[in-house]
């Protein structure tokens, strides 16, 4: 039987060449592991020092944090107390905003006017007054109503500042004395304004004289929530003026200064001054409602 595997002739030319190959790689290979030798201390060594080093920037990275958060902390605090010194500050101040965070902003105001003017007033205009009414009924009752809402507001706070002024020796409060009192009432103006208004004497006069349907409940709905408003232009800083004695004045439209109640007026147009307008630091703050002097009501 012939053998599988016969050893080669170590003389032969093929086989001196392969060893003589296989030397050289080895001895390659022995020169790689020797240089990798002489170069794993340096690598070592550059290890030991990137741990170092991340090990000092970590613990820096930890500290910055603490600083970081203890800073936060700080101005936190920091903007709380500031906030309280402009509050304060603001209170002896004429002029500016009001700083209440209960109390209704300068937009909010005009949009609660907005909102009375244009649905409650001329809700109650054409379901109860036009059809009930003249032109001088109407005007008297708007009249009434504004005037005694007004009147019962200005009246709450006169006995503080008649008061104020006689313990004080002072001829008027306008100045700090009055930004603090309306800054004070604007904090708890939710408490303060049912008791500046009584809405029975208002709606008895009305009634007495003009003998409406409507309910006395609505309208004593309808006159507080004036007084609400009146309330709040009083206690503004600067205050809001509602012009109730232009009510019923006879004046040419202009768009500038007024908004029809009804029908489609143009400039110069006559009409009667039924809602008033309002001011605010001489500004106008809310246009008046007018109606024209030809309007025909309902038979």
């Amino acid at each position: 039987m012939k053998k599988a595997f016969q050893p080669r002739d170590p003389n032969s030319p093929d086989f001196q060449e392969e060893l003589t190959t296989l030397r050289a790689k080895y001895s390659q290979l022995e020169a790689e592991a020797a240089q990798l030798r002489l170069q794993t201390p340096a690598f070592d060594e550059e290890l030991k020092d990137v741990k170092s080093k991340l090990r000092v920037i970590t613990s820096k990275f930890a500290t910055v944090r603490k600083e970081r958060d203890k800073l936060k902390t700080e101005n936190q605090s920091l903007q709380e107390e500031v906030m309280q010194l402009q509050v304060n500050m603001r209170q002896m101040v004429p002029g500016l905003q009001n700083t209440s965070a209960s109390f209704p902003v300068l937009t909010e105001l005009a949009a609660a006017t907005e909102q009375f003017y244009k649905c409650d007033c001329q809700d109650f205009f054409f379901e109860t007054l036009s059809p009930e009414l003249t032109i001088e009924g109407v005007v008297y009752f708007f009249r009434t109503v504004f005037g005694g809402a007004q009147e019962q507001v200005n009246a709450y706070f006169a006995p503080v500042e008649r008061e104020l002024k006689r313990t004080c020796g002072l001829d008027s409060l306008d100045g700090p004395i009055m930004n603090v009192l309306r800054k004070s009432c604007q904090a708890t103006w939710k408490k303060l304004h049912p008791r500046s208004l009584q809405s029975a004497p208002v709606v008895r006069q009305v009634q007495q004289t003009l003998k409406l349907s409507e309910p006395e409940a609505s309208l004593s709905r309808f006159v507080e929530k004036l007084g609400e408003i009146y309330f709040c232009y009083y206690v503004s800083d600067p205050p809001v003026a509602s012009e109730v004695c232009g009510i019923g004045e006879k004046v040419e439209f202009n768009p500038m200064k007024h908004e029809a109640m009804d029908g489609f007026l143009r400039a110069g147009d006559p009409c009667y001054v039924l809602l008033p307008y309002c001011v605010r630091n001489g500004e106008l703050f809310f246009k008046a409602s007018v109606l024209h002097v030809e309007y025909e009501f309902p038979a």
